[in-house]
């Protein structure tokens, strides 16, 4: 890793999460990292898209939840104080936020990998971006999930999102397989504003859906197609570190015109995303004139 900004963030994840049952503070993990709370917290949340306090409130969750699929006996209360939290009630309310249902739910049987892949996370390796040599042209995708308005401020949240999206799979009409889709569209880049869909494929002739999911058809496009190899562990804070790249320099250098339609991530379920050598497809629409 040469990266040395990526290699701080990377020791300091581990650290996190090596540490995360100890009464830590902003002030604390700064200073094991050299820096000064406010350098610290605006360095580690460009590299992960989330606040240090908040990472570490999460990666204690996924503890807790981890606790609770091992040990479906442990008790709610002690667990809570455990996990940093004042009572049952707000540990309740913390863990229904990032997982999408209650302690209790959960512990009668989810696949926490599966939500672990979007949640922040516990040590943070670089992904490899390759584009593929050639453009990809692909016909009308409709696809269906929740989606929800983004900015600088709230984008941390995605993970969140399909953390939902997961209790209510499977969908009707839902394309067979495991393919998911992260679709961006209605960006304002400049100002970090985005509408995201966190959904998968349906049948174009698909008419019933729940109201809280949401429809959309990408009309036909040309794509390029950057390869997003992942390193292991969650996908978040890869994906943010690819795409900053990828919009930053990676379609300049190749001399590519995005046309502004939406563009969309896809995880083609074939290797959970928290193994090393899963990868990722980013499809952005660009001119061919």
């Amino acid at each position: 890793m040469n990266d040395p900004t990526a290699l701080t963030i990377a020791t300091m994840l581990a650290w996190i999460n090596d540490h995360r049952d100890e009464p830590l503070t902003l002030e604390r993990i700064a200073a094991r990292a050299g820096y000064s709370p406010f350098h610290f917290a605006r360095l580690f949340a460009a590299a992960t898209g989330t606040g240090v306090i908040a990472h570490l409130r999460h990666r204690r969750l996924v503890a807790a939840a981890r606790r609770l699929r091992d040990q479906p006996g442990t008790s709610l209360v002690g667990l809570a104080l455990d996990s940093g939290f004042d009572s049952q009630e707000a540990f309740t309310r913390a863990f229904r936020r990032t997982f999408g249902l209650t302690p209790g739910r959960f512990r009668t049987g989810h696949d926490l990998e599966l939500l672990e892949a979007n949640m922040p996370a516990s040590h943070f390796h670089p992904p490899q971006i390759t584009l593929l040599p050639e453009l990809v042209r692909l016909g009308t995708l409709t696809l269906a999930g929740l989606s929800q308005h983004f900015d600088e401020d709230s984008r941390a949240e995605i993970p969140l999102l399909w953390s939902r999206l997961l209790t209510c799979l499977p969908l009707p009409g839902q394309v067979p397989g495991r393919a998911s889709y992260g679709v961006i569209s209605s960006a304002r880049r400049g100002e970090g504003e985005f509408d995201y869909l966190a959904g998968v494929e349906i049948d174009a002739g698909t008419t019933t859906l729940p109201d809280s999911l949401t429809r959309i058809c990408l009309a036909p496009a040309c794509y390029a197609v950057f390869r997003i190899g992942l390193t292991g562990g969650p996908m978040h804070p890869q994906i943010r570190y690819a795409m900053l790249r990828i919009w930053g320099t990676r379609l300049t250098e190749a001399e590519l015109t995005p046309t502004g339609e939406p563009d969309f991530l896809r995880n083609d379920g074939v290797r959970p995303p928290i193994e090393p050598g899963a990868a990722l497809a980013c499809h952005i629409p660009v001119s061919t004139g």
